[in-house]
């Protein structure tokens, strides 16, 4: 082959290599050109699903591993006990570099004291990770256990008992810690009932704060009937802290009985203030005038709307979705409905409430705040002002997001920081 042909071709594979993103330097010998790679330039990903969950002067950080195009060989932990919020922030205590891990008990700190914490990747170049995963924050605490530090086994998380605790809360327990999916973490879950196959709704699943194991997971359902003989199972997005999914018809399933607390909760009379029976028995069809002053006056107001539903519909940010089927409105005056909103468990609803218009049949309801139950009431108007005493229905926001691993046991799951790079 000519020399001239061997250059143009090594040129050609150099121009290759540059756009796969590995550069090549040329070096000329004795014996005509050669080539060799040039140092790895190239970062590592961001870390990502970084977790932190206190113990007993220590907190266990997880998270998942960066790629590159060579290879991850190692991870820089950054902690302090202030958070960074910005580019020209720093972490106040020193960086922990480890090897080619997700897992690290940090150890060794101040009970009591709120730590922060990040993670980057590095690859054999000494590459960096861009920006830090985000940030996460755990509460050391006297007497809190650790869960096992999370060897992979190479062993699938399976189910190790289902209970109620009441009439929308499920407990599952694992027989090791596992991890949910980020988003739609419900969705990990199918629940029927065993005589008809019918679902019962999962609208959420948490890590039970109060297992510091890691191991339980708690589901917010919608009620359950009493006794009804349900089975749950778990999906392949539950994975235990090594990342193992959980394996099809391999212990993925338990079973239940209805909460006995759904029939108790069902037979609570509703307070008279928020009661949907009439003020009289005067109907629309029949007679809505009644003399007075020499005068025929509208006493009846239009009927309530009826089968009022409230579901959550982003667990995240806790909005709820209000729907219901309009009024007959019978006397064809139908002018408008009103919204009425109470913390608590069928409460007295407030005297203010919400225009929603005539024809409105559902509604988002935001800033709603995690860990309360909600009363709604939507009643109806007509023209002449006469308002109806409402349907009402009442909803439990389960506690979700980062508010509740900050204040003790785990640590945000979520960041409460977006993802920020790192200071030069």
């Amino acid at each position: 082959m000519k020399k001239q042909t061997l250059k143009f071709l090594l040129v050609a594979l150099a121009c290759t290599l540059l756009l796969s993103g590995t550069n090549v330097l040329f070096a000329q010998t004795g014996n005509g050109t050669s080539t060799e790679a040039s140092a790895d330039t190239l970062e590592p990903t961001d870390v990502e699903n970084l977790k932190a969950v206190a113990g007993d002067a220590e907190v266990m950080l997880t998270w998942d591993a960066a790629r590159d195009n060579v290879g991850v060989t190692s991870y820089k932990i950054y902690r302090g006990t202030r958070p960074v919020k910005t580019a020209e922030d720093s972490y106040d205590l020193p960086t922990i570099p480890v090897g080619n891990v997700k897992t690290y008990p940090v150890k060794n700190l101040t009970n009591g004291q709120l730590y922060y914490f990040t993670v980057t990747a590095l690859d054999a170049a000494g590459n960096e990770s861009i920006n830090y995963a985000v940030e996460v924050s755990a509460l050391p605490k006297s007497g809190l256990s650790l869960p096992q530090a999370a060897v992979d086994d190479g062993k699938s998380p399976q189910v190790k008992s289902v209970k109620t605790e009441d009439l929308i809360t499920v407990a599952v327990v694992f027989e090791e810690p596992v991890k949910l999916p980020e988003e739609h973490p419900a969705s990990a879950f199918t629940i029927e009932k065993i005589v008809d196959k019918s679902r019962l709704e999962v609208q959420n699943a948490v890590i039970d704060e109060r297992d510091t194991t890691g191991a339980t997971v708690l589901l917010t359902t919608a009620p359950q009937e009493a006794q009804a003989e349900y089975l749950l199972t778990a999906g392949i997005e539950v994975q235990d802290l090594s990342g193992n999914p959980i394996i099809s018809g391999t212990a993925d399933t338990g079973s239940f009985k209805g909460s006995e607390k759904q029939k108790k909760v069902e037979e609570q009379p509703q307070p008279e203030a928020i009661s949907a029976e009439p003020e009289t028995n005067l109907s629309n069809d029949e007679s809505t005038l009644r003399a007075s002053g020499g005068e025929l006056k509208d006493l009846v107001p239009p009927e309530d709307v009826t089968k009022l539903l409230a579901q959550i519909k982003d667990a995240e940010k806790n909005i709820v979705e209000l729907r219901w089927s309009a009024s007959k409105n019978s006397a064809n005056d139908l002018a408008d409905q009103i919204l009425y909103q109470s913390k608590g468990k069928y409460t007295k609803s407030p005297k203010d409430g919400t225009s929603l218009g005539a024809s409105t049949e559902n509604i988002e309801v935001q800033d709603l705040k995690a860990g309360n139950w909600y009363t709604f009431k939507v009643t109806t108007k007509d023209t002449t002002g006469n308002e109806s005493k409402g349907s009402i229905t009442a909803i439990y926001l389960p506690q979700t997001g980062p508010g509740l691993v900050a204040a003790a046991i785990t640590s945000l799951f979520m960041g409460v920081y977006s993802r920020k790079k790192k200071r030069k």
